[in-house]
């Protein structure tokens, strides 16, 4: 991957749910820290990967991950790789994702408890807005959860770009954009979005 294409941007995710082989890691490492993740496809996981196979991409990442991100409801049965990113120093993100709607504000930080209970570093949230009041609830829930955990929220679907942008602004940890072709509706291309947070910071 050529460094123009990586300008402005911090962190490579790597979805091995995506890829079809194994990648060369060493070399990805040694463009930007990645963050590891082979999605279920209960959150929008592809290639319908079993828990094995998960397992088995997650635990190959370790040597060379900077994070990796374990879906919130999927915890105990990835709890391997959990042990081994605390013994190699990776940092975990705990996730959770909707791809039709977004949650009660309550459920939303029964998340965020329960990531904090777990350990996690970082609590990652992807949402599907289906109105303007869904990205009121996301806005609502950096207001009453930064001081507990760093935690990356975004907005997928029409109002995903616009949601992106203005969470960013709000305190948003991580914000994810494409590099090689959008994975949900709403995302921005990486390079774009670093320009625009840059404008509006």
């Amino acid at each position: 991957m050529a460094e123009a294409q990586l300008c402005g941007i911090d962190a490579i995710e790597l979805r091995l749910d995506l890829l079809g082989g194994f990648p060369r890691l060493k070399g990805i490492a040694g463009h930007r820290p990645f963050i590891a993740t082979a999605r279920h496809p209960k959150e929008g996981g592809n290639n319908g990967l079993t828990t094995e196979r998960r397992l088995e991409l997650l635990s190959a990442s370790m040597p060379f991950a900077a994070f990796v991100d374990l879906e919130l409801q999927f915890w105990e049965e990835l709890s391997p790789i959990l042990r081994m990113a605390r013994k190699s120093g990776v940092r975990v993100i705990a996730s959770f994702h909707d791809l039709s709607e977004t949650p009660s504000i309550t459920a939303l930080l029964r998340r965020v408890f329960l990531a904090k209970q777990f350990g996690a570093d970082i609590f990652k949230v992807a949402t599907y807005l289906n109105s303007p009041s869904d990205l009121a609830r996301l806005l609502h829930l950096l207001d009453y959860t930064t001081s507990l955990l760093p935690i990356a929220v975004m907005g997928m679907g029409p109002l995903g770009t616009v949601s992106r942008l203005a969470l960013a602004r709000c305190g948003s940890t991580l914000n994810y954009g494409w590099l090689v072709r959008p994975v949900v509706p709403g995302q921005w291309p990486a390079k774009k979005l670093a320009a625009r947070l840059k404008e509006v910071a």
